[in-house]
């Protein structure tokens, strides 16, 4: 791997989580961050199933609420970027806008999957 490649997969890293933001918010302790992980790790994947459930049945209501818990839960870590697709999706849901959310929902899961894997390697690290 050159270097222009380490710094582009830091930049990706940086951008889907900013661990610095997060660390600094549980005033440098490394283990509540790690307790942070695991609880968003742990909840997070049940929301996101129902998430796309809600929006396999066109379920405004649900998908708003759900994708509202997981910008929530994303800001909460500092993954402002997924949260931020997740916000996208919560206002056409509550817009009643399904063909949007429905083009929106394969964006948010290929960022949260890039998420949800960087804190994996983290809290396996």
């Amino acid at each position: 791997m050159t270097d222009t490649n380490i710094d582009q997969d830091l930049s990706i890293t940086e951008d889907l989580w900013d661990k610095a933001e997060v660390l600094k918010r549980v005033r440098g302790k490394e283990d509540r961050l790690l307790k942070l992980v695991g609880v968003f790790l742990d909840s997070s994947d049940s929301v996101t199933k129902q998430l796309e459930l809600a929006i396999e049945v066109a379920d405004c209501e649900s998908a708003a609420l759900n994708a509202h818990s997981l910008k929530g839960s994303c800001l909460n870590l500092s993954a402002k970027s997924t949260a931020a697709i997740a916000a996208k999706i919560e206002v056409h849901a509550n817009q009643g806008d399904m063909a949007e959310v429905r083009a929106l929902w394969p964006i948010f899961k290929d960022s949260f999957a890039a998420l949800e894997k960087i804190l994996v390697d983290y809290k396996n690290s």
